[in-house]
């Protein structure tokens, strides 16, 4: 039987509750992540990281606002750790009219994250609201919101882009890095075609699931929306901002590639090995021939979208359009 949906509200808190007993990103990701996908958030965005990228979006809505009140909303902000940096960096480059307003289901994380402000001297530029996105409602013009991995968590997609939207200025941007693939993070048929090709000639140590503590002869397409809200409606996550957002920039990434940088199976390998880091290479090559072909789309982005139209700088030809997997 399917989780309800006070059942799956229930799965979510109580999953994050102990984020230490988390399985963290690999080594093998950082690798992945600083070799490939960082210089292409540099391409499109002229940010050195998706962090700087949110930084300079409010610090410069500050500025144009001339001393009046500037806000970032942060959709889902969990424990605030990328907001209590923001807040760090609006701290030292004494901007001090910016609040970033972290929305957050879980009080057991919000109360973290105000013990984690306070504790680095920003509780001040901060706000902790406890709401359920999907029926939250701005109470005031929005400068920035930010999505940080956040989005492919959420039921109610098309309510919570409207409110959002309805938030927006001409001048506001909506910036996010997130999961865009198949529901509960399965495979696409045609990019399981290819990891399941992969399998039958890798390295058997590669095939431990670190999360399911098995090995796997076979590669183990798990729907992780059967409980919380994992990848619930990651595949409507694009199509949804594409209808209602125009975009300055955007970068999509990832298909193939996943299962080997990601926290299941990314375990095995060593970014100090050469040959596992030659493996990730091979892949990530494999996956962006794909994706720059047409023969896949993204399962990963980093964007920033308006209201309206911007500038629309893409990597690799690769547009939120064209990124869109219909099912």
């Amino acid at each position: 039987m399917a989780a309800s949906y006070a059942d799956r509200v229930t799965q979510q808190i109580h999953q994050f509750t102990n984020t230490a007993a988390l399985w963290k990103l690999p080594p093998i990701y950082s690798y992945w992540n600083r070799k490939y996908v960082v210089p292409r958030v540099q391409r499109v965005s002229g940010a050195g990281s998706i962090f700087d990228a949110y930084f300079n979006a409010i610090a410069t809505a500050a500025q144009a606002k001339g001393g009046k009140r500037t806000v970032l909303y942060s959709i889902g902000a969990g424990d605030c750790t990328v907001e209590t940096m923001l807040a760090k960096r609006l701290r030292a480059a004494k901007i001090t009219n910016a609040r970033i307003i972290c929305l957050e289901l879980s009080p057991v994380r919000l109360e973290r994250a105000r013990r984690g402000a306070t504790a680095m001297g920003v509780a001040d530029l901060m706000e902790f609201e406890e709401t359920d996105l999907n029926v939250w409602r701005a109470s005031e013009p929005v400068e920035v919101f930010i999505a940080h991995h956040t989005l492919h968590h959420l039921v109610e997609l098309e309510t919570i882009y409207d409110a959002i939207k309805a938030a927006m200025t001409d001048e506001s941007v909506f910036l996010t890095a997130d999961m865009i693939g198949r529901n509960g993070h399965q495979r696409w048929p045609e990019a399981l075609s290819w990891i399941e090709q992969l399998w039958a000639v890798m390295p058997d140590r590669y095939k431990l699931n670190f999360q399911f503590r098995s090995y796997h002869e076979n590669y183990l397409d798990w729907d992780c929306s059967t409980s919380g809200f994992e990848g619930i409606r990651a595949q409507d996550v694009l199509p949804l901002l594409v209808e209602r957002f125009g975009y300055d920039w955007f970068a999509g990434y990832g298909g193939v590639i996943d299962p080997f940088v990601e926290r299941g199976y990314g375990q095995n390998l060593d970014p100090d090995d050469p040959a596992d880091t030659g493996f990730i290479d091979l892949v990530e090559n494999l996956n962006q021939t794909l994706l720059e072909a047409g023969k896949l789309t993204p399962t990963m982005m980093v964007a920033s979208f308006r209201k309206g139209g911007g500038q629309s700088k893409v990597f690799a030809g690769i547009t939120p359009e064209r990124s869109v997997r219909r099912p």
